[in-house]
């Protein structure tokens, strides 16, 4: 169909609404979070270095220690399911804990991540 105003192929309704009702479903979708049990690095170990790496951002910033926790016990939960993820994906799991305790997947100055 042309459209009478731009002689630009006018949009089919059909495929309009294939393409918003598949939207709609991946939308809907729960994603797979893999997880690791044993996990790499026990919990308070991972807690504590990750405090460690949060200060060290944080260095000269006020803060409540309340605020700090929550950061960290969120990216604690982020950092296990990435490690699970690389697992899963095939990398050896000694490598995943090497890497990420040589430079951490999170609070890395500038907010990158290795």
């Amino acid at each position: 169909m042309e459209d009478p105003a731009g002689g630009q192929p006018a949009a089919n309704p059909a495929e309009e609404r294939e393409s918003s009702t598949f939207s709609e479903a991946s939308v809907n979708q729960q994603p797979v979070i893999p997880e690791l049990e044993p996990t790499l690095l026990d919990e308070n170990t991972r807690r504590a270095e990750l405090a460690l790496r949060l200060r060290s951002n944080w260095w000269g910033i006020a803060y409540h220690e309340r605020i700090l926790d929550s950061f960290v016990r969120s990216q604690l939960a982020i950092e296990r399911h990435i490690e699970a993820a690389l697992v899963v994906d095939g990398y050896s799991p000694k490598v995943v804990l090497e890497k990420t305790s040589d430079s951490g997947l999170s609070f890395l100055s500038g907010g990158a991540c290795a």
